[in-house]
């Protein structure tokens, strides 16, 4: 039972990571149609990449902080991050 639920929670984190890197690429062609020129191989890399290392980063923030700290800050970070990319 127990490599069971190894295996699933290991295959449910591939699926999320391919699903992730499916949406970010959709969202590439929102940012070179918003930047106004085509993004190069890298530039493409770099944001992709970034969005991965920031869910590895806020997991390690969260597990600092637990769930109440991270209940209490989580309604602000949405709206700071609307109001830099609405600029």
């Amino acid at each position: 039972m127990f490599v069971w639920g190894g295996v699933l929670s290991a295959s449910i984190g591939g699926i999320l990571f391919g699903y992730d890197t499916g949406i970010i690429s959709s969202a590439l062609v929102v940012f070179q149609d918003d930047l106004g020129h085509d993004l190069s191989n890298a530039e493409k890399q770099l944001l992709t990449s970034l969005t991965s290392g920031g869910c590895f980063c806020w997991s390690l923030v969260c597990g600092y902080h637990h769930r109440r700290g991270m209940l209490i800050v989580q309604p602000y970070i949405p709206r700071k991050s609307l109001t830099m990319l609405a600029r």
